[in-house]
């Protein structure tokens, strides 16, 4: 007999969800004006930016990417319940982390771009990614973060429950099947539970 028992998730995390779409929306946008800088646009920028952009590794900008498309990514599964937002968010603050290290311990963010741009901002970033990351962490236990209806679905059927909806070989491959693969096994597998 199945049956479900809802648990709705609180508005406060539903709020929090489109929170953070909204911010990584930003990153996104920042990332993507970035990468496709004109030489004309560069060019209109002081000459110490100009080193800092023609100079920067590749990998710093692999993990502004990765910050920003994971953090994004995150948000859309925190929204939809998933518990695979929390890793999407970890790896997201990786990319926040690697990039800061370049910002700054190897290029001089603060003297460059100013106090704002080079060290507030940053610290901003990091702080909202930590946030993300607890709160995701803790919706996990809190109010069962993987399933997008939030719900516990118990599968447990009787052999004379089986027996009556199903007849003939087709109980009988049921039968090999619940075998290998018990219907809890299914359920752990897709729902987390």
């Amino acid at each position: 007999m199945k049956s479900i028992e809802k648990k709705q998730a609180p508005m406060w995390f539903t709020i929090l969800g489109i929170i953070a779409l909204a911010w990584n929306f930003l990153g996104v946008g920042a990332y993507l004006i970035h990468v496709y800088m004109t030489d004309e646009m560069i060019s209109e920028l002081p000459q110490a930016q100009i080193d800092i952009i023609y100079n920067t590794p590749v990998w710093v900008n692999g993990a502004f990417a990765l910050a920003v498309w994971c953090g994004l990514l995150g948000s859309i599964c925190m929204l939809f319940k998933k518990k695979i937002s929390v890793y999407l968010f970890q790896i997201s603050f990786a990319g926040i982390f690697i990039q800061n290290i370049h910002s700054f311990f190897m290029i001089d963010a603060v003297g460059v771009f100013g106090l704002v741009q080079g060290l507030i901002m940053p610290s901003i970033v990091m702080f909202f990614g930590v946030v993300l990351i607890l709160i995701n962490s803790t919706a996990k236990s809190l109010i069962g973060l993987d399933n997008p209806l939030l719900t516990t679905i118990n599968y447990s059927y009787t052999s004379s429950e089986i027996s009556n909806t199903f007849t003939g070989p087709y109980l009988e491959t049921m039968g090999v099947i619940s075998e290998a693969l018990p219907m809890n096994t299914i359920c752990k597998f897709f729902f987390g539970k």
